[in-house]
């Protein structure tokens, strides 16, 4: 039988360790020993929860237009999904017979004769990815508040700010010398009225203002900036 190996990570940081390389390397020994025949090797870096999951779903296409049935192989269930929302489309390339899942740590086959068990196996599988992202995004959640309430800043400073860590090791914001000049310039300008946006963006370009990233100021960031509430002492998250 044909196959397809799918190895996905959620970020860059993840891609960088390698992660997907031992994925590959332990589904491409699994097809292996299962005589299976590999067509492509997918390698994706996005979320399974977020967005519209345009690599996970250009595999779906391959599958469905390929003339014969595919093994879809994947290092465990959540490489896959996790949610509920995939199962419905890969359950019914399965009832089709366009497709055949793999999960390799489970030790979980969906054929077309799926079992009760294997399915039970598959749903509790997903519904623990599943449950792992709610936990993240609560331990997240009551991070983000901890630190707020403690004065601590979140996100990435504003122009004319920088990030620091305090003497408590704390995450702060302090005053960017170099570019903190710009800044009260931009506003005093801007108050008198006199100045468009665009024409306070070129002046502050011509005076030599570059972004952290060593950019010009664009007109759209700049106005971004002048409704920014951090800089008159409230911090919006």
């Amino acid at each position: 039988m044909k196959a397809v190996i799918l190895s996905r990570v959620s970020s860059k940081e993840q891609e960088e360790g390698k992660s997907i390389k031992a994925q590959i390397e332990n589904a491409k020994n699994y097809c292996e020993r299962k005589n299976l025949e590999v067509l492509k090797v997918y390698e994706i870096v996005e979320s399974s929860t977020r967005g519209s999951r345009e690599k996970f779903n250009q595999i779906l296409n391959y599958i469905e237009k390929y003339q014969e049935k595919i093994v879809l192989v994947a290092d465990a269930v959540d490489r896959v999904q996790r949610s509920f929302k995939e199962t419905v489309i890969l359950d019914e390339l399965r009832k089709k017979g366009k497709i055949e899942l793999h999960f390799i740590r489970e030790g979980i086959i969906l054929d077309e004769n799926l079992k009760t068990q294997d399915k039970m196996m598959w749903n509790f599988s997903v519904m623990l990815a599943e449950s792992y992202v709610s936990q993240i995004s609560d331990n997240t959640k009551r991070s983000i508040l901890y630190k707020l309430n403690h004065g601590e800043c979140i996100g990435k400073a504003p122009l004319g700010y920088k990030n620091i860590r305090n003497t408590e090791n704390k995450a702060d914001v302090v005053i960017d010398e170099e570019k903190a000049h710009f800044m009260k310039m931009a506003f005093e300008l801007y108050a008198t009225g006199n100045y468009s946006v665009r024409k306070l963006a070129k002046i502050l370009q011509e005076k030599g203002l570059r972004t952290v990233r060593g950019k010009i100021l664009l007109q759209s960031r700049l106005h971004e900036i002048l409704q920014n509430k951090f800089y008159y002492g409230y911090m919006k998250h």
